[in-house]
């Protein structure tokens, strides 16, 4: 999964390298991810084997096991409205430092969802020890690299500023701050892997969706109020770190109960 991932968005670079030579970039850009898409469905269809399981369960009740699962992702996907929100509310170089801070945090996410694939197939072996352990590197590991990507924002604004000349040391702070939260929110997919290996599904959708509805709430308020750029990526950046927060300490709290 993750060299497919990988590959989608390789191909769609190259293709978008390709296109826009020819075409208008906003074209050039949704059909690259589209066609790029495509091949990645085919390859998978051709080379991971898929096995039907029986099952007797009816549908309705399929339905309301996968019902969780489908909130979260959900939750997870409709919080990239925030770029949006920004981009009608602010537009110009904000609503750019907003998009980018989101789009270099990418590459991150999907080392965070490969991590995620391999704890969810083992975590159910981990020791009480091993599964603090994780949760506290975790999320000081990424507290750490977040504060360090903010805290040397500000020696990116000379060299970037070359390439990108609209480039100013606030936009550089809010691609910083984006990205940091981003950080967070691929520390949450892991943390979300523990909370279904564990049973904790429910949970798991409600501080999702509760965060996201937050998250997206205060960016439009902000966004509109300030009319500014830095407040909403604080605050998006901030629910984030929230939402990796809470799971963890659900964790913690869950694993002393002895209910996981």
């Amino acid at each position: 999964m993750a060299l497919l991932n990988g590959g989608r968005r390789a191909l769609g670079l190259c293709l978008f390298v390709i296109l826009q030579l020819s075409a208008p970039v906003d074209w050039a850009f949704s059909a690259s991810l589209a066609l790029a898409g495509l091949v990645s469905q085919l390859v998978m269809k051709k080379w991971v084997p898929l096995e039907a399981a029986k099952d007797t369960k009816t549908t309705i009740e399929l339905l309301r096991r996968a019902l969780p699962f489908a909130l979260t992702g959900v939750s997870g996907q409709f919080r990239n409205a925030d770029v949006p929100i920004v981009t009608m509310a602010l537009g110009g170089t904000a609503a750019a430092a907003y998009g980018l801070g989101s789009r270099l945090a990418s590459p991150f996410l999907l080392v965070f969802s490969s991590a995620s694939s391999l704890i969810l197939v083992r975590a159910r072996s981990f020791t009480r020890r091993q599964v603090r352990m994780l949760l506290i590197l975790l999320l000081t590991g990424t507290a750490l690299l977040a504060i360090s990507l903010v805290s040397a924002s500000h020696l990116l604004v000379s060299p970037l500023s070359n390439v990108i000349p609209w480039l100013t040391q606030e936009e550089t702070s809010i691609i910083a701050l984006v990205a940091s939260g981003y950080l967070f929110a691929g520390s949450a997919i892991v943390l979300g892997s523990l909370c279904v290996a564990f049973g904790l599904q429910l949970a798991l959708v409600t501080i999702n969706v509760t965060t996201t509805i937050a998250s997206l709430t205060l960016v439009a308020i902000l966004s509109h109020v300030t009319a500014a750029g830095l407040p909403p990526a604080i605050a998006s950046s901030c629910c984030y770190g929230l939402q990796a927060f809470i799971l963890t300490l659900l964790l913690f709290t869950r694993r002393k109960e002895g209910s996981v």
